[in-house]
């Protein structure tokens, strides 16, 4: 990125909005505090596919 640049206003809202959102662009392997997760990969997929 060059260094003079600078976002337009709406390109800095909308870098802030989605900042919330890069975790889950990242991939599928999230932190986690739990132990045991019963939600697999597959179910996770097979979930998505079924509310498209």
């Amino acid at each position: 990125i060059e260094p003079d640049f600078r976002p337009t206003p709406i390109e800095a809202v909308f870098q802030r909005v989605a900042a919330a959102f890069e975790p889950y662009l990242q991939g599928d392997d999230f932190p986690s505090d739990l132990e045991s997760c019963p939600i697999t990969r597959k179910f996770i997929h097979e979930t998505i596919k079924s509310s498209l």
